[in-house]
């Protein structure tokens, strides 16, 4: 079994280039860095990353990696306010305690 298992990780290792699947997760120019969703993720396809604006300041804000995201669809933040999302954290914890 180890052998078959070595020889499948070899003609992965092996390619120049792996198809990836279509970007399932994306961060839009509204994440303002609270990390609420970092914890939440099953994968690790979350991070965090740091940059600059127009003025120099340093702001962090999130990051997802493709290669790491299944589209789970566990946490989504489109279209909701950091109030909203806070509430539904808020709930969770609730009513999971």
């Amino acid at each position: 079994q180890a052998t078959a298992a070595a020889a499948r990780a070899g003609i992965i290792l092996s390619q120049k280039e792996m198809q990836l699947d279509a970007i399932k997760s994306f961060v839009t120019d509204g994440c303002d860095g609270c990390a609420l969703c970092l914890d939440v993720c099953p994968y690790r396809a979350i991070g965090l990353e740091s940059y600059s604006d127009e003025t120099g300041r340093t702001h962090q804000r999130i990051r997802t990696d493709p290669a790491l995201c299944k589209g789970c669809g566990l946490f989504q933040v489109h279209g909701f306010t950091l109030q909203q999302l806070g509430s539904q954290v808020r709930a969770a914890l609730e009513a999971g305690g």
